[in-house]
């Protein structure tokens, strides 16, 4: 079976980041009888505040952790994900339009069911906990 990408690559830390317009990031799977099906490989990721989102190709991450690392590398705000510092959270949009918190689901499935990925500000998620717009997490930093 031949797998090919079509997602303009970026290189980051040894690792090959996607990042494109998600319409550009489509992966062609040719099976035994040479037919062609397509998927994307992409998701777009946008943040709070900031004009122009990315594109991230899940398939070349391993897990939650690489993922904040690179957003937060990509965004310019380090450490404001994943530090003591926390200022900003990630959400997703899954292909039924539900909104979730990223980690509440295994790695795995998450990049099955992701569409879209949104950084947000605590304060922000809160409102949106509170309104019922998206399910309650605990713990979140003050």
């Amino acid at each position: 079976m031949k797998v090919g990408f079509n997602c303009k690559g970026y290189l980051w830390s040894g690792f090959l980041m996607g990042v494109a317009d998600v319409e550009d990031c489509e992966s062609s799977i040719e099976g035994p009888d040479e037919q062609q099906l397509f998927r994307r490989t992409c998701t777009k990721v946008l943040m709070q505040e900031k004009a122009v989102g990315r594109a991230v190709d899940l398939s070349l991450l391993d897990s939650y952790d690489e993922l904040a690392t690179v957003l937060e590398s990509w965004f310019e705000i380090k450490g404001e994900m994943t530090g003591p510092n926390k200022k900003w959270m990630m959400v997703y949009r899954d292909y039924d339009g539900e909104i979730m918190v990223v980690g509440d689901d295994p790695w795995a499935e998450f990049r099955e069911v992701v569409k879209q990925i949104e950084i947000l500000s605590l304060s922000n998620v809160r409102r949106m906990m509170l309104s019922d717009t998206l399910p309650m997490v605990s713990g979140l930093p003050q």
